[in-house]
């Protein structure tokens, strides 16, 4: 049995929000980081604005414990026995709460478990209607479909369901949340993107000091 690691060191979170902020300005995003726990509650970490369309907001999915290894899948949540509905973060009940309009998927490698040093990142943006709707129609179930009913359809005696080449579901013995997961491959979700791209650790380390730099300015005109 595998322990939950949802409480992950609070310095590994400040440090991988400052380095994804760092790639957001380098990359232009007139974005901002609404920091109000209501918003937050509903899945919202970043709100990206454009004068030509409406505002995307998105919740950021960071592979922090795979620092070590390369990943070729991620995994959303469908189910979870921490929460009052039983129901994870990717259940298309959670809708009508959730303002998220689209999950920022981070594949990050490292050098440790700390994330100092960033060998590479890969960042896909992704509409989350769109990938709920490719899980339904792979499943074989539609928009009306309770996940439990999707749930119950798909499993039989074994823990892992192949639906397809790119999307497992799998029941995980993480306690106390005993999630089930729909677990994406990274090809498809590389394919759905809207804004995807690779960074390697020189990209980072620029990336990180002219934010830094950035912000030093900001404090120092303040001063004056």
């Amino acid at each position: 049995m595998k322990f939950s690691n949802r409480k992950s060191d609070e310095s590994v979170d400040k440090r991988v929000q400052f380095l994804l902020d760092s790639i957001y300005e380098k990359e232009g995003f007139r974005c901002k980081r609404p920091n109000d726990e209501k918003i937050d509650k509903r899945g919202v970490d970043i709100m990206l604005h454009s004068p030509n369309t409406d505002s995307i907001l998105w919740d950021e999915k960071c592979a922090t414990h795979y620092w070590d290894r390369n990943l070729d899948t991620f995994s959303c949540e469908l189910t979870c026995n921490r929460t009052k509905d039983h129901l994870g973060w990717f259940a298309q009940e959670r809708n009508g709460y959730s303002a998220t309009t689209h999950y920022m998927f981070v594949w990050v490698r490292a050098l440790e478990k700390e994330l100092v040093h960033i060998s590479s990142l890969e960042l896909a943006l992704i509409n989350k209607h769109d990938l709920q709707t490719y899980f339904r129609l792979s499943a074989d179930c539609n928009a009306d479909t309770p996940t439990s009913e999707v749930i119950t359809k798909l499993f039989g005696q074994t823990p892992v369901v192949e639906v397809n080449k790119n999307l497992k579901v799998r029941k995980c013995e993480i306690f106390p949340e005993f999630p089930v997961n729909a677990i994406f491959s990274k090809e498809l979700l590389l394919d759905m993107a809207i804004w995807s791209k690779t960074y390697d650790r020189f990209e980072v380390r620029d990336a990180i000091v002219a934010h830094k730099a950035k912000l030093f300015k900001e404090r120092e005109e303040l001063r004056k």
